[in-house]
């Protein structure tokens, strides 16, 4: 049977003002639910997983809902495979990768947008720029506006009408190296 490998982004978890759960709780939901092989990458809400093919629906299902009791309201949950991560972080470039007076992160939304968003899409106002998208993620710089980076998570949901969850690039690369590590 074909074994599923892939990163659950919890949305909105352990930020201020939103649902705190400690990484071995979270980690613990999964496992309930019926994934295998699950860890966690710091306390965000990246965990990784393995299931079979056939049964990643209702497994997800499971964890949803174990979620749902844990913090007492639904918690989105954005699943991403290996190569959907080797494809967004395939577009950043290098000078931006290079240059330290920006942020990179990534934004992967939890269906196809609602609205189309038009790239590059500037904020400067926000000091966010998205840059590219390969399918339902998006690749954004932040830049330093009175001395402060803006968070792109907003900005992202307001121009797409969907629930995202935001991650730096930094943090995306060692999922991903994690994931093949898993192997």
């Amino acid at each position: 049977m074909p074994v599923q490998r892939e990163v659950a982004f919890l949305r909105a978890v352990n930020v201020a003002g939103h649902a705190v759960m400690r990484v071995a709780t979270m980690r613990a939901v999964f496992e309930k639910a019926g994934f295998q092989h699950v860890r966690s990458y710091i306390q965000s809400g990246n965990i990784l997983l393995e299931s079979a093919r056939s049964d990643a629906k209702a497994l997800r299902a499971a964890a949803a809902d174990g979620l749902c009791r844990l913090v007492g309201r639904d918690v989105e949950v954005i699943y991403r495979d290996a190569r959907a991560l080797e494809r967004i972080l395939e577009l950043v470039p290098s000078e931006l990768a290079a240059d330290r007076t920006v942020k990179l992160y990534v934004a992967f939304l939890a269906r196809r947008p609602a609205k189309a968003l038009a790239l590059p899409f500037d904020s400067s106002k926000e000091g966010l720029e998205v840059v590219e998208r390969a399918g339902e993620d998006f690749l954004i710089v932040s830049r330093a506006v009175k001395g402060s980076y803006g968070f792109p998570n907003p900005l992202v949901e307001r121009q797409t009408g969907v629930p995202a969850t935001s991650r730096n690039v930094n943090t995306v690369r060692k999922v991903l190296e994690l994931l093949g590590a898993d192997g």
